[in-house]
């Protein structure tokens, strides 16, 4: 199905695209396939052609005035398939999924939206990596891509705008930008008429008083070559769904108290409340959309963590979701969007979360089967290319978990952008393990839990 109008880009695409102008570390989200029995060159390399058809082949138009959003155009390029020659070892394989995220990737270039990459392992299994920039697309259209690959059922972008059209639809855009920020300021401005009237004005409600800024905390040494670590721990679907229920939450509140612990064992947060911040897709049924995911915080209280009250988590959890709904942002993103890459680059750095938790939630079989072959399990990941140590500081670092469900298996993935506490991977190997041996000593049972 293809588009009939034009496809603008949204706020969050157009934010991680300047991080390809320089703008920051570029972002890549990633998904890996976990094969048993590797499936067939031939169905992967059909499943690439599809791919070249649906939402992922998507490239990055600039406006022709300034203030006007870019546009997204069909790419007719398809990336090719990366499939790699020698099996690998399962010693291999973290090297292998690194080095597919570090492929550089350029949403304004021809054929450079995405890549697909298989490898066979020397047991007989496989593991098909899709990496696509954030600018692109978020975690739920990825998932939508591929599920409409294997089904014939491509959602196309729109063919670019003939080039002497594009001034007026420019202008159109414009006026609707213009529109987004005169909405925003309107409640802000009413306050103000009613306070030169001399009417009752209304009072917003009371904020909470933001938390106190943590204290300063010693850098790696100069040279000390830190990077950003991830690992993935692999757990019994049932046992996890079983240990939630008996302490009264859900997969997701478990998931939101495990992230929050994860932190606190980073040495942050240990005797207060941990804001974990947490994704929500807003994706429809037909939406070209790269990015359509909102964020709701919650600060998980420090009883509820201590006491693992799953209950107690859930609820905050849930009240998070309903607050989105009728949140306002302190500025109004159509004007930031307006903004050049000059302005953007001395606005203050957006501050990450102490844990971005994002659930995926539980995949299709139209996503984890491959050529009738169907995945262990999924797992996903996010890179940050050339991430300094400067850069992760001044945004605060912090972890970003993923829990995928496949099959019987739930994929819990930590990525640790925190340089001052979470040193190399051996570092967030003995973090995770301790977080999971609390958990497991909860269930009184084997979480069936797998590191790698």
């Amino acid at each position: 199905m293809r588009a009939t109008t034009e496809a603008r880009q949204a706020f969050a695409d157009d934010m991680f695209l300047r991080r390809h102008r320089g703008l920051g570390a570029p972002v890549i989200n990633q998904l890996v396939w976990c094969f048993e029995r590797a499936p067939e060159e031939d169905a992967v390399r059909a499943l690439n052609a599809a791919l070249a058809r649906g939402a992922l082949a998507r490239r990055a138009r600039a406006a022709v005035l300034p203030a006007a959003r870019g546009r997204w155009v069909a790419d007719p390029v398809e990336p090719p398939l990366e499939v790699t020659a020698t099996p690998l070892t399962t010693d291999g394989l973290r090297d292998w999924v690194e080095a597919c995220g570090r492929v550089p990737l350029d949403p304004r270039s021809p054929g450079d939206g995405w890549r697909l990459s298989l490898a066979r392992l020397d047991d007989g299994g496989a593991v098909l990596s899709l990496v696509v920039p954030h600018a692109v697309a978020d975690g739920s259209a990825m998932v939508d891509a591929v599920v409409r690959a294997g089904a014939g059922r491509p959602l196309e972008l729109p063919a670019e705008t003939p080039r002497l059209l594009r001034p007026l639809a420019d202008a159109r855009d414009v006026a609707g930008q213009l529109g987004e920020v005169a909405r925003w300021a309107a409640p802000g401005l009413r306050r103000m008429r009613k306070r030169l009237g001399g009417g009752p004005v209304e009072t917003p409600a009371t904020a909470p008083a933001p938390p106190a800024p943590p204290a300063p905390r010693q850098l790696p040494a100069e040279g000390a070559g830190w990077q950003p670590s991830w690992l993935v721990a692999e757990v019994d679907a049932a046992a996890v769904q079983a240990l939630a229920t008996t302490l009264g939450g859900s997969v997701n509140a478990w998931f939101a108290a495990a992230s929050a612990g994860l932190v606190r064992r980073t040495g942050r947060f240990t005797e207060t409340d941990v804001p974990v911040a947490l994704p929500v897709s807003g994706r429809g049924s037909e939406d070209l959309r790269g990015n359509a995911t909102r964020i709701a915080r919650v600060r998980l209280e420090d009883r509820a963590l201590r006491e693992s009250r799953l209950d107690l988590v859930k609820k905050q959890c849930r009240t998070a979701y309903a607050d989105l709904e009728h949140a306002r942002e302190p500025l109004p993103l159509a004007l930031v969007q307006m903004l050049p890459d000059a302005a953007v680059r001395r606005l203050p750095p957006a501050p990450a979360a102490a844990a971005l938790a994002s659930n995926v939630g539980v995949l299709p079989p139209e996503f984890t089967t491959i050529g009738g072959v169907g995945a262990r399990s999924v797992m996903a990941l996010v890179h940050q290319q050339q991430l300094t140590v400067e850069e992760a500081a001044a945004t605060g670092g912090g972890l970003i978990t993923f829990l995928v469900g496949a099959g019987q298996r739930l994929s819990l993935t930590v990525a640790a952008f925190d340089p001052f506490a979470v040193s190399d991977a051996a570092a967030l190997r003995e973090i995770v393990q301790a977080e999971l041996a609390h958990w497991q000593s909860l269930a009184g049972t084997d979480l069936g839990v797998r590191l790698w």
